[in-house]
């Protein structure tokens, strides 16, 4: 049988409510806490924002005015500067997504509800920032454009490099060397597009060496005569 002294059941509730109400209080502390870090981080993030929308706006003006007055781009400026927007970005989508989790934490919103306000968050914070993700997106288009223009004029100098050693080993004259080989300046390499390249008819090296052809026949006729 089991005996209860008076009073020792109510002090033992008492000590639970106490523990319980301080456990409550921890819990409230924690939450006003992670509140107040969040909207301190939050200010910082906004500066962070409005710099990369600055930088991405001024390097795609940059990259516009390049276009508009035919200046070559430089390839691995423009894909650093969209590795660097890209990865930004990413870092303040982070970020964001840290700091509505934290604030909804901190407001008593869990669960479910937590996660769907969470996505409607994550898409209301997308659309403000729809120009920068385009300006971001139109930054690495000319990065991979101008990447691929790089990579064909190297090719095409590549071409025009062995085209040269082809006639000198073929036994052409200097002049007939010099000409072809500004005949085939700016052209692409076969089969590989280069922007701005002219187009050069097949015939026309074909016409110069024999026209090259012609002057060896002449000059031998000149010293038959002789």
């Amino acid at each position: 049988m089991r005996v209860e002294l008076p009073g020792v059941g109510e002090l033992v509730q008492k000590a639970a409510d106490k523990t319980r109400a301080a456990q409550k209080e921890r819990t409230q502390q924690a939450k006003d806490l992670a509140l107040a870090q969040t909207l301190d981080k939050s200010k910082s993030l906004s500066t962070e924002k409005a710099n990369l929308s600055k930088t991405v706006a001024d390097k795609g003006q940059e990259l516009a005015q390049a276009q508009d007055s035919s200046k070559r781009i430089d390839a691995t400026d423009a894909q650093q500067a969209h590795k660097a927007a890209k990865e930004k970005l990413e870092q303040i989508r982070a970020q964001e997504q840290a700091q509505t989790r934290a604030m909804l934490w901190s407001i008593g919103v869990t669960g479910e509800a937590a996660k769907v306000m969470e996505q409607i968050l994550a898409r209301n914070l997308e659309s403000q920032r729809a120009e920068t993700v385009k300006a971001v997106e139109a930054i690495g288009k000319v990065a991979e454009r101008e990447a691929q223009a790089q990579l064909a004029r190297d090719q095409a100098k590549e071409f025009q490099d062995q085209q040269k050693a082809k006639f000198i080993e073929l036994g052409y004259s200097p002049e007939f060397v010099k000409t072809m080989e500004l005949v085939n300046r700016g052209r692409p390499a076969p089969g590989v597009p280069l922007p701005g390249a002219p187009e050069l008819a097949p015939e026309v090296t074909r016409d110069g060496r024999a026209a090259e052809l012609q002057r060896t026949r002449n000059l031998g006729l000149e010293k038959g005569g002789r």
